[in-house]
This record gives C-alpha cells, structure tokens and sequence, in this order.
C-alpha cells in the first residue's frame, strides 16, 4: 500500500529516503500522534554529510513566557547553528565571542527586560551573521517539530518561514509536521510545501519499528526498559490483536503510547511488569481508545499551520 505521496508503508527507511530526496520544503502528517515528529528526528540524525540541520521544538519554544517570542526563536536557532558549525570543526574567527553575544541575547529576550533584534525577521542581524558564516558548500534545512500543544504563534511562525525561504543563498528548505484535517488528500499547501502523509494502514512488523522510534524519541524515560518492550511488541498475542480485530494503526499506536505514559510512572515507583501485564494493559488501552473514537464528536484539530 503507499500514501498518496507514493511511501511503501512496508518501509521505514523508506520514508527517511523519501524526505531526503525530496528537494522541496515538507509538511509530514500522520493520524499517529508523535511519528511524524519522530521520522523527522530520525532523519536529522541519518548521514548528512552536506547538511546543517536545526530542530524547533515548539513545545520548549513556548514553555517560554516571552514578550520577544521573535527574538528567543532566532537565538535558539542561531545557537544551534554555531554548535554544529563547532562540532564539524568548520574554523570560523570570533565564533566564540558570536555564541556568547548570542547567549546574552536570548536571555534578554526571556526575561523581556531589553528588546532584542526588532528589525524585520528575515533582516535580522544574528541569524545573517551567521548564516554568512555557514560554507556555501553546506545546505541549511530547518525542521519544526510540533508537538500535541494549540500553536498560538502560528501565524507568526509561518512569517518567519516564510521569511528564511526568501533568503534563496543562505537557505535550503523546511521540513515541519502538522496534525491538521485539512491535510488529509493533498498533496501540497500554499504551492510551497509537499504534503506527505504516513499511513494509517500498515504490516504489524512496521509497527513495532514505528513504536520503538517513538519510544526513543518521545519517551526517554522508558529506554532502559527498551529490550522488554520489544520483546513485548515482539508477542504473538500482541500482534494477533492488532491483525485479527483490523484495529488501524493511528489505534494501537495510541493504545501503546498510553500504555508508555502509564509505563513511565510505574517505573518511578520500581514496580517490576510482567510481560502478561503489560499485554493485557495495552490491550485494556486499545479497546478504550477504540470505544472513545467511535463516539468521538468532531472538534477541531489540535494543531494548525
């Protein structure tokens, strides 16, 4: 089965090769909340030899009680360029003296006692300096991670991406995820970005995969518990409940995560699981995430772009 984006839903690498050889800005969705955050994660941290990757959590952006919401997200972005321009040992003069003007900078702009940088966004003087200081030879991709929180700025994010696109020298692409109906059957939005939609129907064997990814990447608390887990994806039972009942996977996968969120606070307490627990719990979560849906009245949707 594909998307109508053409991604085998057999294939995780699939998808991760999908969002490399796209050259256009992306918008991954998915009825599964946390996996398009998840493969855009994945991706960042594949080989990309020739690419300077920035990741914007919104969740951490706005965990923030900031007056200058423009200013703190362009130090956070700039922060994170001059790290992986350090870590890939690029030589640049005073980048040093440039991350500590930036550090300044951003702590002005969440304590709001000092307008920082209130120039037009795409004119800012902190992110040109230091996109001037990224080697023509290296690509600049900004991906946005949105997590399941109402995007408030969401106009104002979309100026600031649509400010970095006009900088055609200094810039790639972007690449966010969007939980959004009016996603659902297109293939772009506003005639610059490809829409890419995971699947909702996919093999057990790839659920697994995508369940772990998302243990990695959304719950680190539970990755000492890792190889249990697994081995609980890996039962048979398990696997029999999400084939033999033709539960979709945006389904399960909400009844795994509720088992994880479960999971985290027994594991704080050091109550040990058994393997037959843990099944017959995400087995309980499956059937009430089942039920809720069925009786689920429209709403709109958590995020909007």
């Amino acid at each position: 089965m594909t998307t109508n984006n053409g991604i085998p839903s057999e294939s995780r690498q699939q998808v991760i090769n999908k969002l490399k050889s796209t050259k256009h800005n992306i918008i991954l969705t998915s009825s599964i909340f946390g996996l398009s955050e998840s493969y855009l994660k994945e991706y960042s941290k594949q080989d990309n030899t020739n690419k300077i990757i920035t990741l914007t959590e919104m969740h951490e952006i706005h965990s923030q009680i900031i007056p200058q919401f423009s200013s703190y997200l362009e130090t956070t972005i700039a922060l994170d360029l001059c790290k992986q321009l350090k870590e890939r040992g690029i030589e640049i003069p005073q980048l040093d003296k440039m991350i500590h003007y930036i550090k300044h900078s951003q702590n002005l702009a969440i304590i709001g006692n000092k307008p920082v940088g209130q120039k037009r966004y795409q004119t800012s003087t902190i992110m040109e300096k230091i996109l001037n200081m990224v080697p023509k030879n290296y690509q600049w991709e900004w991906v946005i991670l949105n997590y399941d929180n109402p995007i408030a700025n969401a106009e104002m994010i979309q100026q600031k991406m649509f400010a970095y696109m006009e900088m055609k020298n200094q810039f790639s692409r972007i690449l966010f995820s969007a939980y959004d109906e009016r996603l659902k059957n297109c293939e772009n939005w506003n005639q610059q970005f490809q829409i890419i939609t995971l699947p909702d129907t996919i093999p057990y064997e790839e659920v697994q995969k995508e369940a772990l990814m998302i243990l990695n990447y959304l719950y680190p608390m539970l990755q000492k518990k890792e190889a249990m887990i697994r081995r609980i994806l890996e039962n048979v039972e398990l696997q029999h409940i999400y084939e033999q009942n033709h539960i979709s996977a945006s389904i399960f996968m909400e009844g795994i995560q509720r088992f994880y969120e479960a999971y985290s606070c027994i594991c704080s307490t050091g109550y040990l699981l058994s393997d037959i627990e843990a099944i017959s719990r995400i087995r309980e979560y499956i059937n009430t995430v089942s039920a809720e849906k069925k009786h689920e009245k429209v709403k709109k949707p958590k995020l909007y772009i």
